[in-house]
């Protein structure tokens, strides 16, 4: 079984931070326009489609990405192992296995779940992972 807290160097830690602050600057943007032509049509359906969810959707991902930079531009660790906190990871697992289950019962995307399971398992499961890892480094 791979091992997923696997330490990050800085120069890493570094890059990952800029491609986070792209991803929420980019985000961010796109929320902006949404929003603003929703406000300017009056309307919040595009072809009988919400597009208020696709806007709450970018939200959250501007908002995720903007969290990522800053944990990553601090270098500090959450809890000893992982850069990001326990709960927030279990939180973005269970999101995963949501999302990918209603895809593969509504659209019939039944091979997503076998390829996206283990890891939406793993993230749910990252707290006994964190656990061990901390008491294994605390015995050496």
């Amino acid at each position: 079984m791979p091992d997923y807290l696997q330490p990050l160097n800085n120069g890493l830690r570094r890059v990952m931070a800029v491609v986070c602050l792209v991803a929420a600057v980019l985000s961010a943007a796109v929320t902006g326009i949404v929003v603003t032509a929703m406000f300017q049509t009056g309307e919040v359906t595009h072809k009988g489609k919400p597009v208020w969810v696709g806007a709450v959707v970018l939200a959250f991902i501007a908002l995720s990405c903007g969290f990522f930079t800053v944990r990553l531009g601090s270098g500090r660790l959450a809890n000893g192992v992982t850069v990001l906190p326990v709960w927030f990871i279990e939180v973005f697992g269970v999101l995963l296995l949501v999302g990918v289950s209603v895809l593969a019962v509504a659209e019939g995307f039944v091979w997503g779940i076998a390829t996206v399971i283990n890891v939406a398992v793993a993230m749910i499961l990252i707290r006994r992972a964190v656990r061990r890892r901390a008491a294994f480094e605390t015995v050496e």
